[in-house]
């Protein structure tokens, strides 16, 4: 295979205008350059006002509702590409994601790939968990996180089910490569009151995880994508990578928007000079937004009027139809 292929991303999406900018936000940003974004709606709302007018964007709306297996199906069939991926439009992606993936799909002569791992993040609690899969189970990927090869697809299309999909078509041939990536720190999942499958944070699966290394995942992501390195992670005394990856040290008092986007708005910020080693450790405040804009502009004026210099600020949009950029 081409070690470049082209990499078709498919977005099903329904009624979710709040998040899909974001989505293409991040798609934008990729480092990858061989790419398009299938973007099929089904939803009482259409998005098509939000598309942006570019070659590797295409959006196709569907005139009845459809099941995720049914329009990832669709979206496969559309795709020009020889390797497709996931690309969920209410999660958080790093903007290395499609290069890692498919490296790692390449590399492994896989079929398809992902991972077992998933942080989730709860902006409206400011909460955290680390869903970790069995090591004893039956070889499984998180369906949001998919990357596999065109081939493969064709040969074992997505059942016709609305919750599910993902897994079916992971176990559809158990002769299946299936390249488990030996790191997850590319995606944050979003919990959010309309998750097409319900997210349960209890069981042995599900542990609790530090909000602020999601908090600076996200400012790394969202603030500095474009300048952020694929990192080598520190290796952790289990031997599995860190979580966060390795980052230019912030500039003082910025405020990081995570949701629907124009550019966000800067507090004053150094001249670039390098935070010396002894120097306070950077502090990241999480904001979550949701029908607040009454208060919203007086929040962040107090949060980036601290006296702590080394502060960043993330404002989440959590759902809201209506963002609260135009406030601040």
């Amino acid at each position: 295979m081409n070690p470049q292929p082209l990499v078709s991303c498919i977005m099903p999406t329904h009624n979710r205008r709040a998040f899909v900018p974001q989505a293409i936000a991040q798609f934008l940003r990729q480092d990858y350059p061989h790419r398009e974004l299938i973007i099929l709606d089904d939803g009482t709302d259409p998005v098509a006002d939000l598309i942006p007018d570019a070659p590797h964007i295409r959006y196709e709306q569907l005139p009845a509702k459809a099941s995720t297996g049914a329009k990832r199906n669709r979206c496969c069939q559309l795709a020009a590409g020889t390797v497709l991926l996931h690309w969920d439009d209410d999660d958080w992606m790093a903007d290395w994601r499609i290069r890692y993936q498919v490296e790692q799909l390449l590399a492994a002569n896989a079929d398809l790939s992902g991972t077992d791992r998933l942080y989730f993040y709860e902006p409206t609690r400011a909460q955290a968990w680390e869903y970790c899969y069995p090591t004893s189970g039956r070889r499984w990927v998180v369906g949001g996180t998919l990357c596999y090869t065109k081939a493969f697809w064709q040969a074992h299309p997505f059942p016709d089910k609305q919750i599910g999909e993902d897994s079916a078509f992971v176990w559809a041939d158990t002769r299946a490569t299936i390249a488990v990536l030996p790191r997850h720190d590319f995606y944050v999942a979003r919990i959010h009151a309309q998750n097409t499958s319900p997210k349960r944070v209890s069981g042995s699966r599900w542990h609790t995880y530090p909000s602020e290394n999601i908090h600076a995942l996200l400012a790394a992501w969202q603030g500095d994508g474009a300048q952020v390195p694929l990192p080598t992670p520190p290796a952790t005394t289990n031997g599995d990578p860190a979580a966060v990856p390795t980052q230019a040290t912030p500039a003082a008092h910025r405020a990081i928007q995570v949701g629907n986007s124009p550019a966000p708005r800067d507090a004053a910020e150094t001249d670039g000079a390098t935070t010396p080693a002894s120097a306070p450790p950077s502090v990241i405040v999480s904001l979550p937004y949701f029908r607040a804009k009454p208060y919203i502009a007086r929040a962040v004026e107090s949060i980036l009027a601290q006296s702590y210099p080394h502060l960043t600020l993330v404002v989440v949009n959590d759902g809201d139809e209506e963002p609260p950029w135009p406030a601040l």
